[in-house]
């Protein structure tokens, strides 16, 4: 019996993630693997950055099958496309309660915009599971597609500054604004003057809604000039007083400020629930009816990710090895040799140095005088293999989790 789920979700990256809140599939129940029960869950934040850190797979604590299962899993990422991103598997046995991680998603350092054009487009996630056990008799198949929605919610308005010339540093400029919602909650525009990264006087917008489940994740700001003009949009904080005061006959008539904020807000699962359910067909119906390509050989074909040893793994060992290593990352105290294209591969910050005309390309050496040699052996590791091993979970607060993660967010 093979069964496949799944979970279809859109929106995903307005999910809120700074939160540490976990994503969970709706539950589903495979036909014919012992009337058990599971549920995904996405948990959408990491120690070391990245749009999502791990999946689990959880057994209901209470559904009707036995004790413990016997199963063989595979879960998938999978572009809207159908495309797969990454891969990770298992053959466990599941007691009831018990749940697993897999290390199938990917650590993602681009920007919103590119990963939603690039990445995922249509800014949509797709995760299979794909489960099965041995037994006699004619191969069955099930399916069950489940859909989860991001909620977005937009909004869009004018705040006005009188006497701005007059406006102090620190002093602030809040407006509400209804959201013509019949539960009544509002938004809430903080204006303030503060000190930019250069210390000069700029602009700062923030805002907020009362409602706990809607989250911030981009803030337009526009300023409307005396022909009452759209002038493009600034990044908070670079719009300096003095370059408005400079041109005040331009953008403050009247000493006034006039921006256009234009907001969206991620509002928190607004869908979720199972789409579709396929139960226990006989393969060739299956094949017949979904036009789904399927083979006696899927089965052999899958077991090959329990068998064989991963890329990472071959990775580690090439890591471990020291085998054809090509540079060396050096601390005040230490060598640590390493390879160009693994080290270009994981990180935009060694292909800037190995590619560019910069003194480490030429040299096969960089140095890392700022970085304790643990921190410089555990970034490597991380590096080749996705895995820190001798490190525990709570580590994002230890200094040396620290130096490792302002390296690889750079």
């Amino acid at each position: 019996m093979e069964f496949s789920f799944m979970w279809w979700i859109e929106n995903v990256s307005y999910y809120p993630r700074d939160r540490r809140e976990v994503l969970n599939s709706p539950h589903f129940t495979p036909g014919g693997l012992n009337d058990t029960s599971w549920v995904l869950s996405l948990h959408p934040y990491s120690p070391f950055g990245g749009v999502f850190d791990f999946l689990k797979l959880k057994r209901s604590s209470h559904d009707a099958g036995p004790e413990s299962i016997l199963l063989k899993i595979e879960i998938s990422v999978m572009k809207i496309d159908g495309s797969i991103l990454s891969s990770d598997g298992c053959e466990n046995t599941f007691r009831k309660g018990q749940e697993r991680m897999f290390r199938c998603l990917l650590f993602e350092t681009r920007s919103r915009a590119r990963r939603k054009t690039e990445y995922l487009p249509g800014d949509t996630l797709g995760v299979r599971c794909r489960m099965w056990m041995s037994g006699e008799g004619a191969r069955m198949v099930g399916r069950c597609t489940a859909r989860t929605r991001i909620g977005i919610g937009k909004i869009s308005f004018i705040h006005t500054v009188e006497n701005f010339s007059s406006l102090k540093l620190g002093e602030k400029k809040i407006l509400q604004i209804p959201s013509h919602s019949e539960t009544g909650y509002f938004f809430t525009s903080t204006l303030r003057l503060v000190k930019n990264d250069f210390n000069e006087d700029a602009i700062k917008v923030k805002t907020s809604s009362s409602n706990i489940n809607y989250k911030l994740y981009i803030q337009r700001i526009s300023v409307i000039n005396a022909s009452g003009n759209i002038i493009e949009c600034f990044v908070c904080k670079n719009l300096k007083r003095m370059f408005l005061l400079q041109k005040r006959e331009k953008y403050l008539p009247n000493d006034e400020l006039s921006l256009l904020c234009e907001c969206t807000f991620g509002t928190g699962v607004i869908h979720r629930e199972i789409e579709e359910a396929v139960h226990d067909l006989p393969v060739t119906v299956f094949e017949q009816r979904y036009n789904i390509p399927h083979s006696k050989n899927d089965a052999k074909a899958a077991e090959k990710l329990f068998t064989c040893p991963s890329s990472l793994d071959d990775f580690k060992t090439f890591y471990n090895d020291r085998f054809l290593t090509d540079i060396v990352l050096k601390t005040p105290t230490k060598s640590f040799p390493a390879h160009k294209i693994v080290l270009c591969a994981r990180s935009s910050v060694f292909r800037a140095m190995l590619t560019n005309d910069m003194k480490e390309k030429n040299t096969d050496c960089i140095q890392v005088e700022d970085l304790e040699n643990e921190t410089v052996q555990h970034l490597l590791l991380f590096l080749y293999s996705e895995s820190l091993e001798e490190l525990q979970w709570d580590l994002p607060f230890n200094s040396t989790t620290r130096q490792a993660n302002i390296q690889l967010k750079n």
